[in-house]
């Protein structure tokens, strides 16, 4: 299943936790993971349970270039 962004990139979604970065996620869905134990999908297309405090982690370079994208425009 692939992810549309609001300016119309699809994004393939990743699974797994093998990455180090901080993601960015809609704030409803990171708050429904992390009391629900539900996997959330950054906008970069990442899927995975938030299981830690990422805040010591680098930002995602995809999440980071779509997220300034959406801010532009």
């Amino acid at each position: 299943m692939s992810t549309m962004t609001a300016d119309g990139t699809v994004v393939q979604p990743v699974t797994g936790d093998g990455d180090r970065f901080r993601h960015y996620v809609p704030k409803p869905e990171i708050v429904r993971a992390a009391v629900e134990g539900v996997p959330a999908r950054a906008i970069c297309g990442k899927v995975w349970v938030p299981l830690t405090e990422g805040a010591q982690l680098p930002v995602c370079p995809d999440c980071q270039a779509i997220y300034d994208s959406l801010e532009a425009g």
